[in-house]
């Protein structure tokens, strides 16, 4: 179901008029990634959305938040990529250790315990903080490159340009301070989709840039989402109906899956790393499927052969020839 949370905008007294106002300047929509590994990915899901975006940026780590070097191929990766004109700012980032005040600060004023899962700020790990600091320069960048609004991406997650651009169009209309959309996510090939369709969690898709809304960890959202992706004071959010635009997430689709696992930051959350490792190697679709997350193992069950929707080279199944392509 679509849904709309408006908190800021009172609702026309005469029913003939809309509730929304216009977005009162032309799109400008940047793209900031945030990057340590899964380099092998990120030119692909650069192209998915470059017809739909005026300035990409990527801030990128050498060592991980778990103190982790990374792959050789991730600087000569983006230094390509950059030359190619696909990026256009590159902005590296050293994982530090957050004191209590800095923590206390970062952390959504609003944030109950449950929206800290039980936590404290004294109790939250570095790596949250890492990984929202990065999502905050990325958006302070796409600021400085006068765009209106701005996508906080990972390099597994791709979109379709007919659907981001009809989405555009809407928040142009519309002036949707945030969108959120529901996710097909994608298991070691990127022909094979996981199923059922997960209905709980959202990814957020694009935000405006206001100096008021920047990323603090757990603002209260009325909708599950990663807590280092949200902004304060966004009020104006709409859920984007799957028949118009879902973010295609190939998540475990990676040339090292050891590296996806190990640098994760929920890795805590995942269930018995290295017996997931071992399976992981000898998995085909024609297996029971397997999953570290608890919540996903026990969501997914079953898979189905899809199109390379992306042309993803990494693990494509095109290369066995035994799998018919359904959808």
């Amino acid at each position: 179901m679509t849904a709309v949370i408006n908190y800021n905008v009172a609702k026309s007294q005469d029913v003939n008029k809309p509730w929304w106002k216009p977005f009162p300047k032309k799109m400008k929509l940047g793209a900031a990634y945030n990057l340590f590994d899964g380099e092998e990915l990120l030119e692909a899901s650069i192209l998915s959305i470059k017809q739909n975006v005026d300035y990409v940026c990527v801030v990128y780590q050498e060592t991980s938040n778990f103190g982790i070097k990374c792959n050789e191929s991730l600087l000569p990766c983006l230094f390509k990529l950059r030359n190619a004109g696909l990026i256009d700012e590159l902005i590296p980032y050293i994982p530090k250790t957050f004191s209590l005040e800095e923590k206390k600060q970062l952390v959504s004023s609003r944030a109950t315990g449950l929206d800290l899962g039980g936590a404290t700020p004294e109790t939250i790990s570095d790596t949250f903080f890492n990984e929202m600091t990065k999502r905050e320069m990325g958006r302070l960048a796409c600021e400085k490159a006068e765009c209106t609004h701005f996508m906080s991406m990972d390099t597994d997650e791709f979109y379709l340009t007919n659907e981001l651009f009809n989405l555009k169009q809407l928040v142009q209309k519309r002036g949707y301070e945030g969108v959120l959309a529901k996710m097909r996510y994608f298991f070691k090939y990127p022909e094979c989709e996981l199923l059922p369709l997960d209905e709980e969690n959202c990814v957020p898709v694009m935000y405006e840039i206001s100096k008021n809304m920047k990323f603090r960890l757990s603002v209260p959202y009325p909708f599950m989402i990663d807590p280092t992706r949200r902004l304060a004071e966004c009020r104006l959010l709409y859920v984007c109906p799957r028949t118009d635009l879902v973010m295609y997430h190939y998540s475990f689709v990676r040339k090292s899956i050891e590296s996806k696992v190990m640098n994760v930051s929920n890795r805590n959350n995942y269930n018995d790393v290295r017996q997931f490792l071992n399976k992981f190697k000898s998995w085909s679709p024609s297996k029971p499927l397997i999953h570290p997350h608890p919540y996903f193992k026990k969501l997914f069950q079953k898979t189905r052969i899809v199109k390379n929707f992306f042309n993803i080279e990494c693990n494509s199944l095109e290369s066995f020839g035994e799998y018919d392509i359904m959808i």
